[in-house]
């Protein structure tokens, strides 16, 4: 495969085979540019969420001096690595992987992380890192999914779970096809909620999932008679972008995003 870090539109950032197979779609988020519209989208509510959960469970590693992160599909701000550091949270040793060319030095030029960290460029479909010490401890692959087709998300898959040991912990994350909605326009191959379950079921360990977000139309039906007396009152103040997130973790099934926590099976 050929990278490159051209900008380009939605529709064109796709690296193609000879026969003009799609492979990837490079485009991605950028949430820092989120609050120049006044009205923050649930998309980005979601994502910003999504590395606070992640987020929790790495606060509870602080006393481990020895742990590390892989960050795969890292994305072009370092958006986790940006909230790790932030947040004071010190792991040994940080490695952020994208299928993109990227540059730490354009992240240098803001913070200088006080923690070993490095960046690679990889096609996670070839290959995904060995541990540079003893193990991963977290790996996280966050929205990715969506932007290769199905057979290359399972290789992918396979390839993290040859580099996970007992301990490790993985965080996956993607949009859920919604059939009355229809796929994104530059998502490649949307997993449906049960297929997606099921794939991870036959390689993992499932610990938990949670939404992200909801269209309101998907989730009202099964939201218990509690949760509808909050969620009417809640909507007199807010408005559907953050209504989306508020009940998403508690119906996975009916969101249009979720995210899975796993480790390996134990034989």
């Amino acid at each position: 495969m050929q990278f490159g870090d051209k900008r380009m539109a939605k529709s064109e950032r796709l690296e193609k085979s000879p026969e003009g197979k799609k492979i990837a779609n490079k485009t991605d988020l950028r949430v820092f540019q989120a609050t120049r519209r006044g009205q923050i989208h649930r998309d980005y509510l979601a994502h910003c969420l999504r590395w606070s959960h992640v987020l929790k469970y790495l606060s509870k590693m602080r006393k481990n001096e020895n742990f590390s992160i892989l960050d795969l599909g890292c994305g072009k701000e370092f958006p986790l690595l940006r909230t790790v550091y932030t947040n004071k949270i010190k792991p040994h040793y940080y490695l952020a992987a994208d299928i993109r060319e990227l540059n730490l030095e354009e992240l240098h030029e803001e913070m200088i992380p006080n923690f070993e960290h490095e960046f690679k460029q990889i096609d996670f479909v070839e290959n995904v890192p060995e541990p540079k010490y003893d193990n991963w401890d977290v790996i996280v692959f966050l929205e990715v999914l969506e932007h290769i087709p199905k057979e290359d998300g399972i290789k992918i898959l396979e390839n993290i779970k040859s580099v996970m040991n007992s301990e490790t912990v993985l965080f996956i994350s993607t949009p859920i096809f919604s059939s009355h909605q229809g796929q994104a326009g530059n998502h490649i191959y949307e997993w449906e909620y049960q297929e997606l379950k099921d794939q991870l079921e036959s390689m993992f360990n499932v610990e938990a999932s949670y939404g992200t977000f909801a269209s309101q139309k998907d989730i009202e039906p099964a939201m218990s008679d509690c949760e509808k007396e909050v969620y009417e009152k809640l909507k007199e103040y807010y408005d559907s972008n953050v209504l989306s997130v508020l009940f998403a973790p508690i119906h996975p099934v009916q969101s249009r995003n979720s995210i899975f926590r796993l480790k390996l099976k134990k034989d």
